[in-house]
């Protein structure tokens, strides 16, 4: 058993997620992956840290991974729900300083409602969304994402960028 988590490659800091997954370490199959990015830890017996993994050993681990937590990044829910897997997901926020807009939340509701993730808006959500997800695993068919849903998600990723150039 494998859990997988994913803070991303933002440059900005995503500790309310990797704290949330510390605190709850025992709902957690074994071993336990994180790939930190940007984002400080401390060593921890039982979690292995990488910053980012290469693209070939990021799709292994999520086809790999029984339980897989992460950002709400495209590339990561792309690829799990290609895979067959129910994600816990927790979006990077603006307000916490993650993230420069909201479009990860926008997106992790866009996904939600098309019930193809578990959301974990805050920290103290994570317990529920790790036993859902758990309950859910297996029974996910590996289907590609709606046409829609990608439409979106090239949306959302142009208005990210945007929002980037106009602060540059």
């Amino acid at each position: 058993m494998i859990t997988f988590v994913s803070l991303g490659n933002a440059l900005q800091p995503f500790s309310r997620l990797l704290e949330a997954v510390v605190k709850h370490r025992q709902l957690l199959p074994s071993p336990v992956i994180i790939q930190h990015g940007y984002t400080k830890f401390q060593r921890l017996e039982g979690f292995f840290f990488v910053k980012l993994l290469p693209m070939n050993m990021f799709e292994k681990i999520i086809a790999d991974a029984d339980l897989i937590i992460a950002h709400c990044g495209a590339g990561t829910l792309i690829n799990a729900v290609s895979n067959g897997k129910m994600p816990v997901v927790m979006p990077r926020r603006k307000k916490y300083g993650e993230m420069v807009d909201d479009h990860q939340v926008e997106l992790a509701q866009l996904f939600a409602k098309q019930e193809k993730l578990v959301l974990a808006m805050e920290p103290d959500d994570l317990p529920r969304a790790i036993d859902k997800a758990l309950q859910l695993s297996g029974s996910v068919s590996k289907k590609p994402v709606a046409t829609s849903a990608l439409d979106t998600v090239a949306r959302l990723l142009q208005k990210y960028e945007d929002s980037l150039a106009s602060r540059r």
